[in-house]
């Protein structure tokens, strides 16, 4: 069954290298993207690394390159290689609020708390109410020992979705944290 996985990887290498040889652009970008997660999925990862950057040469603007490269940057050990392709991903969707979320996230990993605190803010600030932003800035809010703004970020949640488990939970946890058991 393995070698039957391997060969089909291997088929698929195989016909990405042409499609990306045959692309341009765009095209050959996509090609490139896929041929990097094939690689990725055969653990050649000094070819991961080469077709992604190869990738973004051909189409500097293509987001979900630069997150893969930083995803693998982050594998490798090189925090500040991740959250420079996160910055420029979040650049070149500076109106998404989840290019925000995605470099705060980074940011939390390598703890540059403030930095995150801030993405996640310019998150909400470009659409209030974001789920994902607001649900981890409150759980950043709560490791700061800032749990009455968590709170009101938690109960701002859940008037928008009032059955969200994982805002309920962490509502839980702040109260039972401050003894407060009743609620």
């Amino acid at each position: 069954n393995t070698v039957i996985l391997t060969e089909k990887i291997d088929l698929a290498i195989a016909d990405l290298k042409k499609a990306a040889s045959l692309a341009g652009g765009d095209r050959r970008a996509r090609a490139l993207l896929k041929l990097a997660q094939a690689y990725q999925k055969t653990k050649q990862e000094n070819l991961v690394k080469s077709t992604l950057e190869e990738a973004i040469r051909f189409y500097p603007a293509s987001v979900s390159a630069r997150l893969e490269l930083a995803e693998w940057y982050e594998r490798d050990g090189q925090p500040d290689a991740a959250i420079h392709e996160y910055d420029v991903a979040r650049d070149i969707m500076p109106t998404a609020a989840s290019s925000y979320v995605q470099l705060a996230r980074a940011y939390l990993k390598y703890k540059r708390v403030q930095s995150a605190e801030q993405a996640f803010r310019s998150a909400l600030q470009l659409q209030p109410g974001y789920a994902p932003a607001q649900f981890d800035l409150a759980d950043l809010l709560v490791h700061q020992g800032r749990e009455q703004e968590a709170m009101e970020l938690l109960n701002a949640l859940l008037e928008q979705d009032a059955d969200n488990s994982r805002a309920y939970f962490q509502l839980g946890r702040i109260n039972s944290g401050q003894k407060h058991y009743v609620e």
